[in-house]
């Protein structure tokens, strides 16, 4: 009875939320309050609320105190910041559920300043996105406390200890399930399509086919990442719409600097494949934590570094920003992928890991991806064709035409999809090309207005190939022939060698190749033919 009155009053048993997390924000989990910090001593913990987007931000946006005091049936939840005067406590990597619902940090019921050992309990802390944190929840087993995450609606978490196994708990419970002991150093957990993912320190990343609950569940397979040493936190990505993750980024401790940092890895061929790396220079641990999502083709990443405790030159603690444009295809490396810095921690304090903050909607899936897009030159105009392999949440796409490769404008729509793992065909006819080159783009746009633009193509319609044509039909009629680019009305005009005007008239036209039949009488001699459609010009001569 207890368990199930502590998941049913999950408000009423937070502390102190007089305020709420604002989605698409990130929520660093912060150790310290800036006081002097003891090795091996318990410190205050924090999440800080911080903008996704400004630079070198001075302070949160939103904080919340993690409970340092017992309030019923909630426990203290404190951290160990460092283990000795060079090293910071390997240990409280937070999390986020895959619903995006609930942010899971780990820690101990120990008053601030106390000491840690193996009896000491450990405690799993659950924040949802109206700030409110419940820590009923309680673990036994050798110290340090390494991870946790929450399932999918927050009622129960899988959790790491040293040397533990992986942990199954129902918030509240004071015992737990040991689902797997051979998996016994994980350092994080990920959750993605149903797949429970754990960083364990190595250069394997082992995961579980569903979301184990019982006693000696095998693992289905580790993930192989080469050319890293201390996986630390991974962040998975589908960039083909089918729910298998197949772009992954690894944040590497690096058992010695040379690969400590963040690495990039695609799936090919059931392989995955190493496909750039950014050092993080100066930073002692490398990275710790990584969270990120997409933004059309391209993926946004958040990471915390530790940075060290040497006095010359002491490192802070960062969470820092890095873009990888066209993700699919791009290869990572500190010059095109350079990190800025969104927020540096205070001394005597430092970011132990970043995720979304709770409330955000996951980003994981790469929305459209364009396999093809072409465009081919036609009597009536030019007739452009795409495919894409996936469509998720895809309103429609926009056309955009531009006669200079840079000024685009909307000139058509053409519905989209919707969700698709299926390879989708469109095509579009522009009946009203410029002459010359043509420059063509599309804008994906999704049902809540996100949208991305691909590559652009050029397509010349070149009509001088295509030069008006004049002969005589009979002694009172000429025939011209020429191919417009639309509908419309023409000017046609006819002139003596000296500029006097014979003929001016206008005539109907359509897009394509025109045939008139033009009355005239004149006497033998040079003319002149122009023929102005408003948007092409045509010029010949005719001897009669």
């Amino acid at each position: 009875m207890r368990k199930i009155l502590l998941i049913s009053s999950f408000c009423a048993l937070a502390f102190g939320a007089t305020a709420q997390f604002t989605p698409n924000r990130l929520a660093v989990y912060r150790v310290g309050d800036g006081t002097t910090i003891t090795n091996n001593r318990t410190s205050a913990v924090f999440i800080d609320e911080y903008l996704t987007s400004s630079t070198a931000q001075v302070s949160p946006s939103y904080t919340i105190a993690v409970a340092s005091a017992s309030s019923g049936p909630n426990l203290r939840l404190t951290s160990i910041m460092r283990s000795s005067a060079s090293a910071f406590q390997l240990e409280g990597i937070s999390s986020l559920s895959a619903d995006g619902q609930h942010l899971a940090i780990i820690g101990y019921d120990q008053a601030i300043g106390g000491t840690v050992d193996n009896t000491t309990i450990k405690v799993v802390g659950l924040i949802n996105a109206q700030g409110e944190i419940n820590t009923s929840t309680s673990l036994t087993g050798n110290s340090p406390a390494r991870a946790t995450i929450a399932i999918n609606g927050g009622n129960s978490t899988y959790s790491s200890l040293l040397g533990a196994g992986i942990r199954y708990s129902a918030i509240g419970s004071t015992v737990s399930t040991q689902v797997n002991s051979t998996v016994s150093n994980a350092r994080s957990f990920t959750i993605f399509n149903n797949r429970l993912y754990c960083a364990n320190n190595s250069n394997l990343v082992p995961f579980f086919n569903g979301l184990p609950s019982s006693t000696g569940t095998s693992t289905a397979g580790n993930i192989n990442l080469s050319g890293i040493s201390n996986v630390n936190q991974i962040a998975l990505f589908d960039a083909d719409g089918d729910g298998t993750a197949d772009i992954l980024y690894a944040a590497n401790d690096g058992a010695s600097l040379a690969d400590a940092g963040l690495h990039k890895y695609i799936l090919e061929g059931g392989d995955w494949i190493a496909r750039g790396f950014i050092k993080i220079a100066g930073i002692t641990d490398g990275l710790k934590s990584v969270v990120g999502k997409a933004t059309g083709s391209d993926i946004e990443l958040y990471v915390t570094t530790w940075g060290n405790l040497a006095s010359t030159p002491k490192v802070p603690s960062q969470l820092l920003k890095i873009i990888d444009l066209s993700a699919g295809a791009s290869i990572m490396n500190n010059t095109d992928n350079a990190p800025t810095v969104l927020a540096t921690a205070t001394d005597n304090t430092i970011f132990r890991s970043v995720t979304f903050s709770p409330g955000t909607t996951p980003q994981t899936t790469l929305p459209v991806k364009l396999i093809s897009f072409n465009g081919t030159k036609k009597q009536n105009g030019i007739n452009l064709r795409w495919t894409t392999a996936s469509e998720v949440s895809n309103s429609h796409f926009e056309v955009l035409r531009a006669t200079n490769g840079n000024d685009f404008a909307k000139i058509g729509e053409v519905k989209g999809n919707g969700n698709s793992t299926s390879n989708q065909s469109y095509s579009f006819l522009d009946q009203r090309p410029q002459n010359g080159v043509n420059y063509y783009q599309l804008k994906q746009v999704d049902l809540n207005g996100d949208s991305e633009k691909f590559k652009i193509i050029a397509i010349d319609f070149n009509l001088q190939q295509n030069q008006l044509k004049v002969w005589q039909l009979d002694s009172q009629t000429l025939k011209l022939s020429f191919t417009a680019s639309h509908n419309g009305n023409a000017e046609i005009t006819v002139a003596d060698i000296n500029g006097k005007k014979l003929y001016r008239g206008k005539s109907a036209i359509a897009g394509g190749i025109n045939n008139i039949s033009l009355p005239l009488q004149v006497s033998n001699g040079l003319y002149l033919i122009n023929i102005n459609t408003g948007k092409e010009i045509f010029n010949s001569k005719f001897l009669r």
